[in-house]
């Protein structure tokens, strides 16, 4: 089944170069061709495939943030994973932009920039453009909120905030579909069908081994995590990996805090030396750590 999700991955981010290349092969046309009728052939589809990359994207950040602190050691700080997967993400954000920002800039595929092909690859690049920049500056926010926490507060931000702790990679991953198909773009206008043909094949197996790759690390499990420590994680992310359902104003501050703290006992097993600080803690607390630290006890 990873091959097979893989499979239709790399079909449809190959299919509008594949597609384009068999035009152009088998009726003659020239890459450099304009479109009849530019909102029909480009305009709107690229709408569409832009609010469906969207909505992709928005659905699986939630889920692959669990994916992330799923398996995590019970005696690891749940603030240095949080931080340490922010770091990459925005690493892998930040390089990405800075490619498809200078693919922009740079010449078109074809030598006509409102040609067909010319306007899709310009609207591939743009939509990898808003995926990487969401990707960035979600990692850039997460991380400066996280920072002055410690690790119950972590997991409690966590909780509250499950689908944007994933969301970077999810853009990045839709992004760098859009630059993989890009390429495909310009190796059209540049080289020709034939020579396209060769790189649709090279995306369609770059996504299925992409796609294939994070399910097995997605599924591998830790033996050193108990089913019923397994068990108590799901049950957190049933609750708290969601799209937009349980954001901040859905439930009373006391109940957040009160389930958040619930799950450092329960679900993630937050270190011992952070809950002992928090019990023997003499520093005046306000009303919401006062509500945590009854919370634990």
């Amino acid at each position: 089944m990873h091959w097979v999700r893989g499979a239709l991955l790399g079909i449809a981010v190959a299919a509008l170069p594949a597609t384009l290349a068999v035009n152009c092969a088998f009726t003659g046309d020239d890459v450099e061709e304009r479109p009849s009728n530019a909102w029909w052939e480009v305009v709107v589809p690229a709408l569409v495939l832009l609010v469906v990359e969207t909505a992709v994207a928005s659905l699986a950040a939630p889920a692959i943030a669990f994916q992330l602190v799923e398996e995590r050691s019970s005696t690891t700080s749940i603030k240095e994973t949080v931080l340490s997967s922010l770091k990459v993400q925005a690493a892998v954000s930040a390089l990405l932009l800075i490619v498809t920002v200078q693919l922009l800039s740079a010449e078109p595929p074809t030598d006509d920039r409102f040609s067909r092909i010319a306007q899709w690859y310009t609207c591939q690049l743009a939509i990898s453009l808003m995926c990487h920049s969401v990707g960035l500056f979600a990692t850039f926010f997460y991380i400066a909120f996280v920072q002055p926490l410690r690790d119950s507060m972590v997991l409690a931000f966590l909780s509250a905030n499950m689908m944007y702790f994933g969301e970077s990679m999810a853009f990045s991953l839709v992004g760098l579909c859009n630059l993989l198909c890009a390429a495909g773009l310009w190796v059209l206008g540049q080289h020709g069908a034939r020579v396209a043909a060769v790189g649709c094949c090279a995306i369609f197996f770059a996504c299925t081994r992409i796609i294939v790759i994070y399910s097995y690390f997605s599924l591998w499990q830790s033996p050193d995590l108990s089913a019923e420590t397994r068990r108590e994680r799901l049950n957190w992310a049933t609750t708290y990996s969601t799209t937009g359902k349980h954001h901040l104003g859905l439930n009373s501050r006391e109940k957040r805090v009160r389930d958040a703290r619930r799950f450092v006992n329960e679900a993630l097993d937050v270190n011992s030396n952070d809950a002992a600080f928090i019990n023997s803690a003499t520093v005046p607390l306000d009303s919401s750590e006062r509500i945590g630290r009854g919370a634990l006890g």
